[in-house]
């Protein structure tokens, strides 16, 4: 019969080898299925000061809203964005999700003058004016 400390240890390793899975569970691709996008049909010339208003303002969105509570509201000059993912979520996850949703939202709207796009885990919109929605 093996020794009470070795069953010790054996049970010890045994709980922080599931403590340590579970918390590799949480740290996980986040889900980029698209549920819903929306264009402004309203379209910007490529090189516009609009257009640089509107990547300035997403890139921002996108860096910085695991860092505000995973739900952030960012306005530059006549934009507003809001963007939020998932929880729980690890900052890395929700900033890479909402980096897919700008991509997506750029390949898909192109240079409109407002769109917003739902995946899965995260969600990002931008507009010429103020708004406000449920998120």
């Amino acid at each position: 019969m093996p020794s009470p400390a070795y069953m010790n240890l054996l049970l010890l390793s045994f709980v922080a080898g599931i403590f340590f899975c579970r918390c590799g569970l949480a740290s996980t691709t986040p889900d980029t299925t698209e549920k819903y996008h929306w264009c402004n049909k309203q379209l910007l010339q490529e090189k516009s000061n609009e257009a640089h208003q509107i990547f300035e303002l997403l890139g921002y969105a996108v860096d910085n809203t695991a860092r505000f509570g995973y739900n952030s509201r960012s306005t530059f000059y006549k934009y507003v964005a809001r963007a939020s993912c998932r929880t729980p979520m690890s900052a890395d996850d929700c900033t890479d999700c909402l980096d897919y949703a700008d991509n997506m939202l750029y390949e898909i709207c192109g240079f409109a003058n407002g769109g917003q796009i739902t995946l899965a885990d995260c969600r990002l919109r931008f507009e010429q004016y103020e708004f406000d929605d449920n998120w």
